[in-house]
């Protein structure tokens, strides 16, 4: 199945416990580099409360130090602790989505149809060989995916200063290197606008969202973007069949 850009903005759940280690809550807070982590290899419960029943398609956990044989399995749930735990999304599967430079890797799953619980629980195993994981961000919600113009592309994003000497030549402070995306979504409808619309709305360019490039079978490392929307430009409106809006977005990494 070939996917088109997706976009997930996350649903926050009221609750997050795990089975082990600590900073559980950083898993949610925006910068990746705030981490919860294990006391230990093995496997960890993540239990999500949503405090209502939630509609759930999307599951994310980014930012990791996922050994290459780290597997990771979602359930739903009828209780907050064990009850009517039901497996979704094929059972445990490898943790690393492909193509990731390391150190630092994602999960990422989307299923079918949305789940519709208050209660999810993703449980996480790190082999006994490598070092105790840690987690980033984790990001539950639900896609929004449209088809997108083929100009679209990413841009590296240098955050390093250079200054040009006299002598010819350079003075140099190094920082990180990140990626933004430029994007131009079409053949919206205008259901597809307004549903967009009220997103954008809600999360601005201060709220991280989970952006997916195109794929076919699954998205590889560099199709994943944690990121911020970049100043909004208003849409081009042919038809109520035919939306164009081109979008940007630069990594938080």
């Amino acid at each position: 199945m070939v996917h088109g850009l997706t976009i997930i903005e996350p649903i926050p759940p009221a609750l997050l416990t795990t089975s082990n280690g600590s900073g559980g809550q950083n898993m949610l807070s925006h910068p990746p580099k705030e981490v919860w982590a294990a006391a230990a290899t093995g496997t960890t419960d993540i239990d999500l409360d949503f405090g209502t029943a939630a509609a759930i398609d999307s599951f994310f956990l980014g930012f990791a130090n996922a050994a290459a044989t780290a597997t990771w399995a979602i359930f739903s749930k009828t209780g907050p602790a064990a009850e009517g735990v039901t497996p979704i999304g094929g059972g445990a599967v490898p943790f690393r989505v492909a193509e990731a430079p390391g150190p630092r890797h994602h999960a990422f799953m989307q299923l079918p149809q949305a789940v519709s619980s208050r209660y999810f629980r993703i449980s996480v195993t790190q082999p006994a060989t490598a070092d105790p994981l840690f987690i980033g961000r984790l990001i539950a919600g639900n896609a929004f995916e449209k088809p997108y113009e083929y100009k679209s592309g990413r841009r590296p994003v240098d955050l390093s200063r250079r200054t040009d000497l006299f002598d010819g030549g350079f003075g140099v402070e190094a920082a990180a290197i990140k990626s933004s995306f430029r994007l131009t979504l079409a053949d919206l409808e205008d259901g597809d606008v307004d549903e967009l619309y009220e997103i954008i709305m809600r999360v601005g360019e201060h709220r991280p969202i989970l952006l997916i490039e195109g794929y076919a079978e699954a998205p590889a490392f560099r199709q994943i973007h944690h990121c911020l929307f970049d100043k909004f430009e208003p849409y081009e409106r042919n038809d109520p069949q035919d939306t164009r809006w081109g979008l940007g977005i630069t990594d938080w990494i």
